[in-house]
This record gives structure tokens, C-alpha cells and sequence, in this order.
């Protein structure tokens, strides 16, 4: 008999992905996978199995429900091969199931960590100690998308509200921390990190007009006026495609300076 000691990886963030070392971990079904996941993010906690059966097969009777769930762990600990474990990853009674988090790394908890980093510090708008800088800069490459955005569960609407609320909350503190970096960023005048941090931004959030008026603005004291005056067109279609709308005014005008050359800042945005 010989034992396992790696450590999973878990990425949940855009594409669905655990991982030991370089072999993608392949579960039978999407129910134990679901399972592994929604315990990997609650990890070194007691979760009850009433819980989790009325999580994951909601539609089901109380006997039927605990039933599948036994299977869906049987499977889960067979993936993982959690037997060959010493110490094992899963810890199952009668009673609950928990996970051993210190065997397991995810993403999610990761991009957390960093973003309550950032949040402790309480820093003013537009100003970022250097650690706070490299949290946020490090959250923005973690965050690769939505989280689990390609797993689909029928019949299991519990889970799936869970999905949608860590997603969003997920989505929303991204989004405030790169606003939150691209204003120290239009403070120091770093055109090219404007550049990218507003892209990243708009890929978050491509109906915000302000940041497509930064963007701009960054674009043609960066040397790009061509670029800035192109990029008009791209905001015009999202915000035609997104919020069925046409440019706002303020938009329009960073436009019309741009294309008559007038002299160019990026200004502060407004918040709505």
C-alpha cells in the first residue's frame, strides 16, 4: 500500500479545474463533483449531511436524498483517493462531513484573502500602500472569471442559489478593488497601467461610461489618440448591447475634444 501526499488544487474561477500536481482530477458525476467543491469552500467545517442532501438533491425525499448523498461521497473519496490519504482529506460520521483544508489550495480563497488585505487597510480614495498594490495587482490575475460558471446541476436549486450569491459577491469585490487601483494608478500618472486597468475593468463592467472615458483619456496622453478615438465605437456598441442606450453626454464630449485634439487629462470619474 503506498500513500498519498499532495495537495489539490482547485481552480473555481472561470474554468472548473482540481487538480493533483498536473492530472486533472475527473469526477463520475457532477453531483459528487459539486459535493467536493461546496466543501472545498467551506473548509475545516462541520457541514451536516441534512444540509448537504436538501443542497444538492433538494426534489428528493429526505431517505432518497441521504441515500445519493452517501453514493456522491463514495464516488467523491474514490476520485481523490482518499483511502490512500494519510491523513485523509475528507472526514465523513454519521452525523456531517468536513474537509481538511490545509490538503487542499482554491483560488477563491486565495483572491479572498487578498481582497480582505486590501479592505483592512481602509486606505482613502486614490491612495494604496505598496503591499495593497501588490494584493490588488495579484487579485486581478487571480480572478480568471465567474465563479463556476460552467457547472450546471438539475434540479438542485439551493446549490444553484449559492452559486449565483458567491458569484455576484465575488464579481462586486473585484470590481470595487480595480477601481480602487486604477485610481491610484490615474494619480500617479501611469498611462500604460491606466491603459491595462481599465480594460480589466471594462471586461468586469463594460456599461461603466466613466471608465471607457478614463480609457480614452489614458489612450491619447499614452501616444494613442488613433486608439482613443476607436474605442468610441466599441463603447458605443456595448452600451448599445448591454443597456440598450447610446452614448451618455459626457462620453460624447471626451469624444469631441478628442477628435478636435483639444488637450487631453484624465479626469476623476463620477460616481453615480
Amino acid at each position: 500500500m503506498y500513500t498519498l501526499a499532495m495537495t489539490l488544487t482547485c481552480s473555481l474561477l472561470n474554468h472548473t479545474q482540481i487538480r493533483e500536481d498536473d492530472a486533472v482530477l475527473s469526477f463520475p458525476t457532477e453531483r459528487s463533483r459539486a459535493l467536493f467543491i461546496y466543501l472545498a469552500m467551506h473548509p475545516d467545517q462541520e457541514l451536516s449531511r441534512e444540509h448537504l442532501a436538501g443542497l444538492l438533491w433538494p426534489e428528493s425525499s429526505s431517505t432518497h436524498a441521504r441515500r445519493s448523498l452517501r453514493g456522491a461521497l463514495s464516488r467523491t473519496r474514490q476520485t481523490i483517493q482518499d483511502a490512500q490519504r494519510v491523513p485523509p482529506i475528507l472526514y465523513p460520521n454519521r452525523r456531517a462531513i468536513s474537509l481538511r483544508g490545509e490538503e487542499i489550495w482554491v483560488d477563491v480563497h486565495a483572491l479572498t484573502r487578498l481582497l480582505d488585505n486590501w479592505q483592512a487597510h481602509r486606505h482613502p480614495t486614490g491612495e494604496l500602500c505598496a503591499a495593497c498594490i501588490r494584493s490588488l495587482e495579484e487579485a486581478a490575475h487571480l480572478y480568471a472569471g465567474p465563479f463556476l460558471q460552467d457547472i450546471f446541476i438539475t434540479q438542485a436549486q439551493p446549490f444553484e442559489e449559492w452559486v449565483i450569491f458567491q458569484r455576484e459577491v465575488l464579481h462586486n469585490r473585484v470590481i470595487a478593488a480595480q477601481n480602487a487601483l486604477l485610481d491610484v494608478y490615474v494619480a500617479r500618472g501611469g498611462w500604460q497601467q491606466v491603459i491595462h486597468a481599465a480594460r480589466r475593468l471594462l471586461a468586469l463592467a463594460p456599461w461603466e461610461e466613466e471608465i471607457h472615458i478614463q480609457l480614452m483619456q489614458a489612450l491619447v496622453l499614452n501616444g494613442q489618440r488613433g486608439a482613443a478615438l476607436q474605442h468610441y465605437a466599441v463603447a458605443g456598441h456595448v452600451l448599445r448591447e448591454e443597456l440598450d442606450v447610446e452614448p451618455g453626454p459626457r462620453l460624447r464630449a471626451c469624444y469631441e475634444r478628442i477628435r478636435q485634439d483639444v488637450p487631453t487629462v484624465v479626469e476623476p470619474r463620477r460616481q453615480a
